[in-house]
């Protein structure tokens, strides 16, 4: 059996998650306009709450245009679609082996999807030559 992360634990990794109902609040829309909108990257925990990983939004409530671009991509890559890989790559550092590195999801905040697109391109290329997975829309 796994053992639950503790709070502490899932922070580290995915970072903190707001509420249907703060997040439309705090964008001014009604919970069913956030919910409808395919900007915004949501996951569904184990219990079955919907939550948007903060870590998409700068301070004025903004996400990258290119996010979910980025997240199909991830999904394909990890072979899922719940999310929470995409949401564990995205909340990582662009160099994983020094945490000085920005964290991939501020390179897209800040330069876009081109810093990002080698890194997604070289992984879908590994995953492609161990033959888990057969196409991509990026190459």
């Amino acid at each position: 059996m796994v053992k639950p992360m503790t709070a502490e634990e899932t922070k580290k990794l995915y970072g903190d998650f707001y509420s249907v109902e703060v997040l439309a609040d705090w964008l001014g829309l009604t919970v069913d306009e956030l919910t409808e909108d395919e900007r915004y990257f949501s996951l569904v925990t184990e219990d079955g709450v919907r939550v948007y990983p903060a870590v998409q939004f700068d301070e004025h409530g903004d996400v990258p245009s290119e996010l979910m671009t980025v997240v199909k991509e991830l999904n394909e890559i990890y072979s899922n679609d719940d999310g929470w890989a995409a949401l564990f790559w995205l909340n990582n550092h662009y160099d994983s082996m020094d945490e000085r590195s920005p964290k991939n999801i501020e390179l897209l905040h800040r330069s876009g999807f081109f810093p990002l697109k080698h890194k997604l391109i070289s992984k879908i290329l590994q995953r492609r030559e161990e033959g888990q997975i057969i196409e991509s829309s990026l190459v």
